[in-house]
């Protein structure tokens, strides 16, 4: 009987102690418990590439195109152009270049040169042949003529540290192109020069963080006597030229290579907001307008990326409650960026469904 007694409390000290041992387990896994209870990452890959019903077999490049237009000649996507090119290929395209789709269906479809030399075009009533040497733009030059070289915008750190109109000659308050100005702030090495004044501050809707200073681009000097102060000679104006005026070397906004850069989708979880439109004074912005977006060069973005424009959709007024509801946002158009600083971004409207305005959300193509 004491042998019986004694095998029961063995078997419930046991059972105290498995019991005990499995909730110790359960309060605290091991780190290979954890590791297999951890989803893993799934990771996401594009979704295929869908060409337009209508495209062409065989493209022959037209003076004039541009690699935004040819790209929706093929593409539902033209900001994925380059996924229809194979590994190492050159996509840098010329007038004359005949392109042409290969697949058969059942893989990826690939564009190629159809030809192996680049053409040349005759030129009649002169015997010469010359050779063409200039490739298809991205975008469309004059969409952005005077925006170019002429729109910057400086950080904090850029507006102080930037040498600085202090007068013209005779004490003149307001200077123009001939006149002769005197400028402080800098060893000016450089021979001709951009001067600016700041058009406003750049502050995100979200949280009034500052994101720089949108300059109004004023007209361009000559530097003629270094010093300090240093003599220079205003050889443009658009606008007259006061103190305090900034200047900038005009060799570091000028880019021959803009307009030749290749379109690609924006970084994943890219979300800005639209700041404001460059050249006019207008709410509603279109197709070639130059925007000023929320993003930059630290968020990720670089010249090419091509961002999806949301609008916020209209309010019903919800019929049995009385409330207003307000309906999703609707896809309103496509901005490319095309010169990036540091907290904010110059892009190019290459397609708009409907108005674009002021605040309106950006990210990367859906």
């Amino acid at each position: 009987m004491a042998k019986m007694i004694l095998k029961s409390v063995v078997a419930l000290m046991m059972s105290v102690i498995v019991v005990a041992t499995l909730g110790a387990c359960v309060q605290h896994p091991t780190a290979a418990t954890i590791e297999a209870a951890t989803p893993k990452a799934v990771s996401s890959s594009p979704p295929p590439l869908v060409l337009r019903e209508d495209y062409p077999r065989r493209y022959a490049v037209m003076p004039g195109d541009t690699i935004w237009d040819i790209s929706a000649t093929f593409l539902e996507q033209p900001w994925r152009w380059q996924e229809l090119w194979p590994e190492q290929a050159d996509t840098t395209l010329y007038p004359g270049d005949v392109i042409q789709v290969q697949g058969n269906g059942q893989s990826q479809p690939q564009l190629q040169l159809a030809t192996g030399e680049r053409p040349t075009i005759r030129l009649s009533p002169e015997v010469r042949i010359e050779t063409i040497s200039a490739p298809v733009p991205t975008i469309e030059r004059e969409a952005l003529r005077g925006f170019i070289d002429n729109s910057v915008i400086f950080s904090e750190a850029d507006w102080r540290g930037a040498p600085y109109i202090i007068g013209g000659a005779d004490g003149r308050p307001l200077m123009a192109a001939g006149n002769t100005i005197f400028a402080r702030g800098s060893d000016f090495v450089e021979s001709r020069y951009r001067i600016y004044r700041p058009e406003g501050e750049l502050r995100h809707p979200d949280n009034n963080a500052f994101l720089g200073f949108s300059m109004l681009y004023i007209g361009e000097a000559e530097l003629e006597t270094a010093g300090d102060p240093a003599t220079l000679r205003v050889i443009s104006s658009r606008r007259e030229v006061r103190p305090e005026d900034r200047l900038w070397p005009a060799s570091e906004v000028e880019s021959q290579e803009i307009l030749t850069f290749n379109p690609v989708s924006a970084p994943p979880d890219s979300h800005g907001r639209v700041l404001g439109v460059q050249g006019r004074n207008s709410v509603t912005i279109g197709r070639y307008d130059t925007v000023v977006i929320s993003l930059g060069a630290l968020d990720g973005m670089h010249q090419g990326a091509v961002l999806e424009v949301l609008t916020p959709g209209p309010q019903l007024t919800d019929p049995l409650t009385g409330r207003t509801v307000n309906l999703p946002q609707e896809r309103a158009g496509l901005v490319m960026l095309y010169k990036i600083f540091d907290r904010a971004s110059y892009g190019i409207v290459t397609e708009a469904a409907r108005d674009i305005r002021i605040a309106d959300q950006v990210r990367e193509p859906s």
